[in-house]
């Protein structure tokens, strides 16, 4: 009796999804840019490249390839898509952190396995954050490269 009582309360969360896995591939779509201005402020300028020329992010949490889209499918021609880059999950999110990826090249050690000034440079200036926490009800993105500052939305897919 206590095993079915059992089987059938492990049954149960497995069918509400409780013990489903967190998806890890996910299109993200920039809502609001921010630039460093002259003038030591945050604001908008026509130099704002990130939501003029990138429609969306297919971003792989677990092996780090990023695939930037520009431009929207059509039914002669599929977006244009930047060649895959392969970018460094630095840290894996969970449901109160963020998972956070670092450009290409940025933390790459050399045969010593000390990290080189310039890539803890390049990583400090061009990432990516997805913001998938439990107690929140969207994705949320959040994007770094040199001083602009992208946030905006994700959907799993």
């Amino acid at each position: 009796m206590r095993r079915a009582i059992l089987t059938a309360a492990i049954l149960s969360v497995i069918g509400t999804g409780a013990l489903a896995a967190s998806p890890t591939l996910f299109k993200c779509k920039g809502k609001d840019t921010v630039t460093l201005l002259d003038d030591g402020t945050l604001g908008k300028t026509t130099e704002t490249t990130y939501l003029r020329h990138v429609d969306y992010w297919i971003i792989d949490t677990v092996s780090g390839i990023v695939r930037i889209q520009d431009g929207s499918p059509t039914k002669s021609k599929p977006p244009d898509e930047l060649a895959p880059e392969q970018w460094h999950v630095v840290q894996r999110g969970n449901k109160s952190n963020d998972t956070i990826l670092v450009a290409p090249h940025s933390y790459l050690t050399g045969e010593d396995g000390v990290f080189k000034r310039e890539e803890v440079a390049e990583a400090a200036t061009r990432w990516v954050r997805i913001r998938q926490w439990s107690n929140k009800p969207a994705i949320l993105f959040m994007s770094f490269h040199l001083s602009q500052f992208t946030v905006g939305t994700c959907e799993a897919l």
